[in-house]
């Protein structure tokens, strides 16, 4: 699985859990949403509406509490989008707490590479669309 941790080592990510991550930061450059000046960028952190504590797992899952259950979870990704620290922290979370998750990185590709028309096609996103059948077939047994 290449640089990603593996589930005994997500043990000590908790103390990684409240910070922005070194990808985010880095990655500010890639991100197409801050070069095109994206729409939503000035109004990032608005759409809690008025949650009075500083981490609402409303906005993020990340600092959800897994322990209590939650159900089988794919999270996909690229290796070139801005949350790539994000979503491995919150597979650790989940890990960490005993659930069941799976992470399924892709190289080289952007946030939401599935669904955008110019990669749609890709065969990343074909690869990306294919796992994501065959979990929801797994998982809810469609067909059964």
């Amino acid at each position: 699985m290449g640089p990603y941790p593996s589930r005994r080592r997500c043990a000590d990510a908790d103390r990684h859990r409240h910070s922005a991550g070194d990808v985010r930061r880095a990655s500010k450059r890639q991100d197409a949403r801050r070069r095109a000046g994206h729409r939503s960028a000035p109004r990032r952190g608005r759409h809690h509406g008025t949650c009075n504590h500083n981490r609402p797992p409303e906005v993020s899952p990340i600092y959800a509490d897994f322990a209590a259950g939650f159900p089988p979870t794919l999270i996909q990704g690229g290796t070139r989008e801005i949350f790539l620290s994000n979503f491995v922290r919150l597979y650790c979370a989940m890990v960490d707490a005993g659930q069941d998750a799976i992470l399924d990185p892709y190289e080289g590709m952007p946030h939401a590479f599935q669904a955008y028309p110019l990669q749609m096609h890709s065969p990343e996103s074909q690869a990306a669309i294919g796992a994501i059948a065959r979990f929801l077939n797994k998982h809810l047994a469609f067909g059964a």
